[in-house]
């Protein structure tokens, strides 16, 4: 009979052992686990700033370009002071169509203006 008790005792021992085991490979399967989640979290904000970043940085090029371009070139700031501004240089017809009455067969909607230098 005593045989029996150290064979119940080992069992007991293994049995310990092995739910020791278990719970420390729940418990590590836990932690590495949130810190996968924090990891991808992480790495979404991470490619998230990379493109805001290369958008930032593709609109500043464009914004070099263009004010580059309307400082040395002047057929190019004339144009754009035209379009932005709505100036107009000397000899040119101005046509304003008007959003609500505009109609092209009964020719509704359309003014015309002829700017002219005068002043000579």
């Amino acid at each position: 009979m005593p045989v029996k008790s150290t064979s119940n005792i080992g069992r007991a021992v293994v049995f310990i052992f092995t739910a020791a085991c278990f719970l420390t490979a729940a418990y590590f399967g836990v932690v590495n686990y949130d810190a996968y989640l924090e990891r991808r979290e992480y790495v979404e904000k991470t490619e998230a700033l990379k493109l805001k970043a290369s958008k930032i940085k593709a609109d500043n090029d464009y914004k070099k370009e263009y004010f580059g371009r309307l400082a040395n070139d002047g057929e190019f700031a004339a144009r754009v002071v035209r379009e932005t501004l709505g100036y107009v240089g000397e000899n040119e017809i101005i046509f304003k169509f008007d959003k609500d009455e505009f109609s092209a067969r009964a020719k509704k909607g359309v003014s015309v203006e002829r700017i002219s230098n005068k002043s000579k």
